[in-house]
């Protein structure tokens, strides 16, 4: 045989043995082809070092097939959380000052308000905005022994959210009611006032509370998963 013949078929020889190792290519596990549907999978889970392989020392086979016992996964876990492979600080890559704020605002306990605004707070929404749950709870206290009425609204950002109120003939000078809000609304980035304005009629108000809690959208444009009572 030539020398020509023999370089030639040393090439092709060459060629054959390199062919399959270019189907396992990235992972490098022998029984993970390029065909399989989970192939892209496999191979972040290998670049991502949260897995090894199923054949120590070799670790050339990730073993597709094969259930996943309890210490197997425990060194997933390990790895997943030490290569800090996910960050499960973010959602939808938003931090959690981007998911949920909170503003508040109490009265003084020697402040009395007859009317105007009794509660204010400020929040700032940041960028894609979110949904502000607002709370407000005012105890109401009679003036005198005649009929008494009050009100009591909820303000974002100088429009009128929501009202409730209620009359009746009470006792002075104890507590008679509790004016108590609860809503929500959709708001943009920016800062956002939220104000309770009340008023009276031989009424008084006294040791109130506001709450207002910031709520961020998903990156898809619905709201991050949540419960209001």
């Amino acid at each position: 045989m030539s020398r020509n013949r023999l370089t030639r078929l040393a090439a092709m020889v060459g060629v054959l043995m390199i062919a399959p190792v270019a189907a396992y290519a990235i992972h490098g596990f022998t029984d993970v082809p390029d065909s399989n549907v989970f192939h892209d999978d496999i191979s972040w889970l290998s670049d991502a070092e949260v897995t090894k392989g199923c054949n120590p020392p070799t670790n050339d086979q990730f073993c597709p097939s094969d259930n996943v016992t309890r210490e197997q996964m425990a060194a997933f876990m390990r790895r997943l959380a030490e290569n800090q492979v996910v960050d499960a600080g973010t959602v939808g890559g938003k931090g959690s000052g981007d998911l949920v704020r909170v503003a508040t605002d109490r009265m003084p306990q020697s402040e009395t308000v007859t009317s105007g605004v009794a509660l204010s707070t400020q929040i700032e929404a940041p960028a894609g905005g979110g949904v502000l749950l607002m709370n407000a709870a005012i105890p109401v206290f009679g003036n005198a022994t005649d009929d008494v009425s009050f009100s009591c609204t909820i303000y974002l950002n100088g429009d009128q959210i929501l009202q409730g109120g209620g009359y009746g003939q009470y006792d002075a000078p104890q507590i008679q009611d509790t004016c108590a809000l609860s809503s929500n609304a959709t708001v943009p980035e920016g800062t956002h006032t939220v104000e309770v304005r009340v008023s009276g009629s031989d009424a008084f108000f006294q040791v109130g509370a506001l709450n207002v809690v910031f709520v961020g959208i998903g990156a898809d444009g619905g709201e991050i998963p949540m419960l209001i009572n």
